[in-house]
């Protein structure tokens, strides 16, 4: 019994056996012992712009041990592939979409999951209300703004005649002091 043996390295090794009695009998055997690199599932993503459809992904594998990759990239361009670097996607749709990536080394197999988000279109959206006081709708009159934009990070409000309370606000107040029809 040699005990335990121990291998560090992926390769192919031959263990042989040779074994004799002592009545001069002699016989050998040898068989092929092949060790994998750990396998491991690994992929970064570089997006350089932004969220805002379409969004492009570059995909860099870090996987290791793997001799076989089967991408899926749901809602991308392409939708999936084989290639160890599967280069870029491009996903149109706004939502979730999952990248997986499943890799074999020709015994076992295992896989990575991400999820990425794709931010809707800018849409510009808003409503106007006051305070009961202001029901009358006479000067001196107050405006509230109830900004129902979606995706946006800056403003920039605009209200010829009135005086507005803070013009890069969300929701600022605006002013109005003369009579008049303001669009």
């Amino acid at each position: 019994d040699p005990g335990v043996v121990e291998y560090r390295q992926a390769g192919s090794y031959i263990i042989t056996l040779k074994a004799s009695n002592r009545h001069g009998g002699e016989d050998e055997k040898s068989l092929t012992l092949t060790v994998d690199s750990q396998l491991q599932a690994g992929f970064n993503l570089t997006n350089a712009a932004s969220q805002y459809s379409p969004v492009r992904y570059h995909i860099d594998n870090t996987s290791g041990g793997a001799t076989s990759y089967q991408w899926q990239f749901e809602g991308g361009q392409p939708a999936s592939s084989t290639q160890r670097e599967p280069g870029d996607v491009i996903f149109s749709s706004p939502g979730p979409h999952r990248i997986s990536l499943i890799v074999g080394n020709g015994r076992i197999s295992t896989q990575k999951d991400t999820t990425i988000v794709v931010a809707p279109d800018l849409q510009t959206d808003f409503s106007i209300s006051w305070e009961t006081i202001d029901n009358d709708l006479q000067v001196p009159f107050t405006a509230l703004i109830h900004n129902q934009s979606q995706q946006a990070t800056h403003y920039q409000w605009q209200a010829p005649g009135g005086i507005i309370t803070d013009p890069g606000a969300s929701e600022p107040q605006i002013n109005y002091s003369a009579p008049g029809s303001y669009v």
